[in-house]
């Protein structure tokens, strides 16, 4: 039995969408309930608007006081519920810009906080995945560390206005002719380290030459051997970072060598260099030269707010604060909290269940398990933006010489007629692999996946990389529900794809019934997914790749799902030899990000040597380099347009659903952790988690 099948899954929805009531519940006896409704008109843009109602009718109770949540800033009226029992008494409305509002679920026990077990001014958080201890750019170091606090980077995201902030960057400079940039950097961060004695170690004040050392040493085009997860997307952005000065670091742009074009990147400093994105984070180029690259790899000596106290291979990281290690205080930022243990729990039940006893603090919890703990009081954080989750069809490789160098390019994908992929060389089957992906993209229910796996907190994703709920959004770009429309497309193609070119079946006829074999007029084929996005296959993107193979199982295919570890999948993306579709956020699926942002670096040829979607298309590759160099945000945001209707179009990226990543946090020991708002991350700003 499919226990994602469309049938099952649509019987389970309903169940689920009457359980979802959002209601107050009023604390004390009470013989009447008044509820107001208070209309929030003002613009919440990070700060507290204060409502107040005040109450006429006698009714008896105790006075309650709501804090009421708002999924995302706004800008028109939001209607917010709430429940007072006694005459006279003024009712506050706390209105929040948070990730997501959670609403109250009918038919759940609420979970009652436990006490603490962790020591004073120390916190211990379970989160999904912790990676090893790594401080080199070119061994792939984790993007988390600045966001941890352990390294830090050039530049910051204000969580009010998104305007670009200086962090290691103190200021900046364009060439005018968009070919190169200037960065004045910070001169009073140091780089300190706790030795195996336990004593604080110092290695100075950064550089310029540490900032260079560090880009060039993470950038492919610099650093041939780097697997920094951005080298690709730096190689596509810049040559080498140079040394002015000793506060001082210059680069140029990189130049398309066929047309001359410098590629400059309007988002450099708010994407690539920056907390809220995809950034790369600033090492001691002392330690590397005096301790040697196996030291630097295996230890991270950056500027942090923290410093690693112990660091257990992918299970436990203990991390202190400069000062309470013995060392100096930071430069920048004083932390709330001296003693972060961050332990890793790859299942979410298990990590609710170390909530439940007190023996973490903090955990990242699935969305359909986080009513529970808010009703019994918990409290919540998030960085601000859904994460995407959607479906890039790898393999359909357009380009056909590099854009960073001219260079023909290896394509290996059209060895064998996968229906899915298109090759460039050949009119009809480009048109046949579109249908293909076309029907894929409309087999699978959303609003469904979103309540029986996010318990209705998030929301369908039509294409990927932009937002259903951003006012440039249309209702054309909308693939919907139709699984009798992919039937009836797959049923009308004159496929070669059940057959593969070596003669060999695309599928195992005994693993799909005559009757689905008749239902797609013999079209049927063979098809794996691999999980990567929201947290892959042990997580919830597992689950919802799960859901997705099973709705295109019902169409009358033979759908696979894969769950092996990313690091063994990545090879894949990096070479451009990956073929599977992979259910992924695919880089830049956030819903944070803003419209006019360019679009698409990772699904050109401009990456090669790093990290891609798995399809290089020369339309995207021109929309991105013309979106990247544009001074006007209104021509931008058309060119943007045009890519939507462009990716909807081809069905390249479908996406599913749009994630909220949400740590839940005991308020007995927690009393607030403001992330603020990136992009890139599940977590930020560990540094602000502050304890009663």
């Amino acid at each position: 039995m499919n226990l994602f099948s469309s049938r099952t899954f649509r019987l389970l929805t309903p169940l689920l969408a009457g359980g979802a009531l959002i209601a107050a519940v009023a604390c004390g006896t009470t013989t009447e309930t008044v509820v107001q409704t208070v209309i929030v008109e003002k613009e919440v843009a990070g700060d507290t608007v204060v409502q107040t109602v005040v109450v006429e009718k006698e009714v008896a109770g105790k006075t309650v006081i709501q804090t009421v949540e708002v999924e995302k800033i706004v800008e028109k009226s939001v209607v917010q519920t709430v429940v007072v029992t006694e005459k006279g008494d003024t009712v506050q409305v706390v209105v929040t810009a948070t990730a997501t509002a959670i609403p109250t679920v009918a038919g759940i026990e609420p979970v009652k906080p436990p006490s603490p077990q962790s020591g004073t001014n120390s916190a211990v958080i379970a989160i999904f995945e912790i990676l090893d201890e790594n401080g080199r750019g070119q061994a792939q170091s984790p993007d988390f560390l600045k966001n941890f606090g352990l390294a830090e980077t050039m530049f910051a995201r204000n969580s009010v206005t998104d305007a670009t902030e200086p962090w290691l960057a103190k200021s900046w400079t364009i060439a005018t002719d968009l070919s190169g940039a200037t960065i004045d950097i910070e001169t009073n961060a140091e780089f300190q380290w706790i030795n195996d004695s336990g004593v604080v170690e110092n290695f100075g004040k950064m550089t310029a030459e540490d900032v260079a050392f560090s880009m060039n040493d993470a950038n492919a085009t610099t650093n041939p051997e780097s697997i920094h997860g951005q080298a690709g997307d730096f190689a596509g952005l810049w040559g080498a970072w140079n040394v002015v000065d000793a506060d001082t670091v210059s680069f140029d742009f990189a130049v398309n060598p066929t047309t001359g074009k410098v590629l400059f990147d309007a988002t450099w400093n708010a994407d690539y260099t920056n907390e809220s994105g995809q950034a790369f984070s600033v090492f001691s180029k002392s330690v590397f030269d005096s301790k040697g690259p196996d030291f630097a790899r295996d230890n991270v000596v950056g500027t942090g707010v923290y410093l690693v106290e112990s660091w257990a291979r992918s299970d436990i990281l203990d991390m202190v604060g400069t000062k309470a290690a013995g060392g100096n205080a930071h430069w920048k930022f004083t932390p709330k909290t001296d003693r972060i243990k961050f332990i890793e729990v790859t299942e979410s039940t298990t990590r609710s269940a170390l909530l439940k006893t007190g023996e973490v603090d903090v955990a990242s919890i699935d969305p359909k398990d986080v009513p529970q703990f808010v009703q019994g009081g918990f409290l919540t954080s998030s960085t601000g933006g859904l994460e995407q989750v959607g479906i890039f069809f790898s393999g359909n490789l357009w380009e056909t010489v590099s854009a960073v160098d001219g260079s023909p390019l290896t394509r290996g994908t059209f060895v064998h007629d996968l229906a899915w992929i298109g090759n460039p060389a050949d009119a009809e089957d480009l048109q046949e692999a579109k249908s293909v992906r076309n029907a894929l993209a409309r087999a699978v229910d959303r609003e469904a996946v979103n309540q029986k796996l996010l318990a209705g907190l998030g929301h369908n994703v039509e294409v990927m990389y932009v937002s259903v709920k951003h006012s440039r959004w249309q209702d054309k770009w909308n693939y919907g529900y139709d699984p009798d429309l992919a039937i009836e497309i797959l049923r009308g193609e004159n496929a070669d794809w059940p057959i593969n070119s070596d003669g060999n079946a695309n599928y195992q006829k005994g693993q799909t019934s005559d009757s689905q074999q008749d239902q797609l007029n013999g079209n049927s084929f063979s098809v794996s997914l691999y999980a990567q996005g929201a947290g892959g296959g042990l997580g919830l993107g597992g689950e919802i790749t799960d859901a997705a193979a099973g709705y295109w199982a019902d169409l009358g295919l033979q759908v696979f799902t894969l769950k092996f570890s990313y690091v063994t999948f990545r090879p894949t993306t990096v070479g451009r030899t990956n073929t599977h579709p992979w259910v992924t956020a695919c880089d830049k699926g956030n819903e944070a990000w803003p419209w006019h942002f360019p679009k698409g670096l990772v699904q050109t040829s401009l990456t090669r040597g790093g990290f891609g979607c798995g399809f290089e298309i020369p339309f995207v590759l021109d929309n991105y380099q013309r979106v990247a160099v544009e001074p006007d945000e209104a021509v931008r945001n058309s060119l943007i347009d045009d890519y939507v209707q462009y990716m909807y179009d081809e069905a390249l990226q479908p996406g599913i659903v749009a994630t909220p990543s949400l740590w839940v946090m005991n308020p007995i020991k927690v009393k607030s952790w403001d992330q603020g708002k990136v992009t890139s991350s599940g977590i930020n700003r560990v540094w602000n988690l502050e304890l009663n």
